[in-house]
């Protein structure tokens, strides 16, 4: 089976997890035989040249590629990467104010509305929770029976790791452990770090920082 991994353009750059369940993924099923390649912005996409397009993140980023990959009729399944802390009720009515305004006014768009059409191009769904499905499903009306949750997994190195490195190196344990970039503010670093400042567990944070104004509060 020949299978095409595809996502947003700055994918590498931004280093994150999404990155790390795609080349976690495509390692994990060459080891079944199946062979994957990394679609490349300049290469010509045509049907026949490969069986399955695997589109990983349903958003602005890919939404153009992946209207592109349905006209061509070429079989996609899709992990969004999506969640929200908006009610499944809030969801499914901003889905229908994105779908009056576009039929009154070309050129609005709604990150909801996007995310519902790729989802509904595609054969098959792979959200990661079983929250991110009923938000998939009661609020952006996306057929169930096409969703199929799989969990992100944990590499071996780390599931078999001995924690004694860790804890003879730093002198901590049982600690608080956040493990992401630090900078972005949906990941809501600063208020963890106010947070544990008035607990006496210790905390242990692991990420890149990045040089911004948040990254540099943090």
């Amino acid at each position: 089976m020949n299978v095409y991994f595809a996502s947003y353009q700055s994918i590498m750059l931004l280093k994150g997890g999404p990155r790390t369940q795609i080349l976690q993924t495509k390692q994990g099923l060459e080891k079944l035989g199946v062979k994957v390649s990394f679609f490349e912005t300049w290469q010509e996409l045509q049907a026949g040249k490969c069986d399955l397009i695997h589109l990983f993140g349903a958003n602005i980023g890919t939404y153009h590629l992946a209207r592109e990959i349905h006209k061509l009729g070429i079989p996609m399944i899709v992990t969004p990467i999506f969640y929200s802390l908006h009610s499944t009720r809030f969801l499914r009515t901003a889905l229908r104010l994105d779908r009056f305004i576009r039929k009154s006014y070309h050129g609005f768009w709604m990150d909801y509305g996007l995310l519902a059409d790729i989802c509904n191009w595609a054969e098959g769904i792979l959200p990661n929770t079983e929250s991110e499905r009923r938000l998939l499903e009661e609020g952006l009306l996306i057929a169930g029976e096409k969703q199929y949750v799989i969990p992100n997994g944990v590499e071996e190195r780390f599931y078999n790791a001995d924690s004694a490195l860790f804890r003879n190196k730093y002198g901590v344990d049982k600690f608080i452990l956040n493990v992401g970039h630090v900078g972005p503010g949906r990941k809501n670093v600063l208020r963890l770090i106010s947070a544990v400042n008035n607990i006496e567990t210790p905390t242990v944070i692991i990420g890149r920082i990045e040089n911004n104004s948040y990254g540099r509060m943090c």
